[in-house]
């Protein structure tokens, strides 16, 4: 399956006016169609929901995001027309590879002072684990394998700009 993104302007400023303007524009094309943080863009969720009642086929639009949407009581339940995955990918103290001594949040926030705290990861295995990110199912894989589902999302999405 290759999955075709809208890719009408470079700005994502555009993207966003056109989304609020005139969303089933950027509905049009190849399918199935990503849209990712499409919570910026909230018109576009109903305008999803008119494509699909439309088309009456399924499988047409992943739509991805990294907050929660706005509540909004002009918005669609999505009921019948939506499935919902909730994607977390694991801290490497969750995936059982770090000892937790050293935390990022704590790093960002100046809370801790690492002098004398070690990993249990070699610097290779901290690089490993960076490539191949914390997706659950990555975590079962063989390392090649898990370093090519890397690669794949990063060839898929990495080079893409999104509204």
């Amino acid at each position: 399956m290759e999955i075709k993104y809208p890719n009408l302007w470079k700005n994502e400023d555009n993207y966003k006016e056109l989304a609020n303007i005139k969303p089933s524009i950027l509905l049009q094309g190849e399918k199935p169609r990503l849209i990712d943080e499409w919570q910026l863009a909230p018109k576009l969720w109903n305008a999803v929901r008119y494509a699909v009642d439309t088309a009456g086929d399924v499988n047409q639009f992943i739509l991805t995001g990294s907050a929660t949407p706005v509540e909004d009581p002009t918005m669609h339940s999505g009921v019948g027309r939506f499935s919902f995955v909730n994607m977390k990918p694991l801290s490497l103290y969750e995936s059982g590879e770090s000892n937790g001594v050293i935390s990022l949040q704590d790093l960002l926030d100046e809370k801790v002072n690492i002098d004398g705290k070690q990993s249990d990861l070699s610097y290779e295995d901290l690089v490993y684990a960076l490539c191949r990110g914390g997706w659950p199912n990555s975590l079962k894989m063989a390392k090649e394998d898990a370093l090519e589902v890397g690669i794949q999302l990063f060839k898929h999405f990495g080079q893409f700009r999104y509204f």
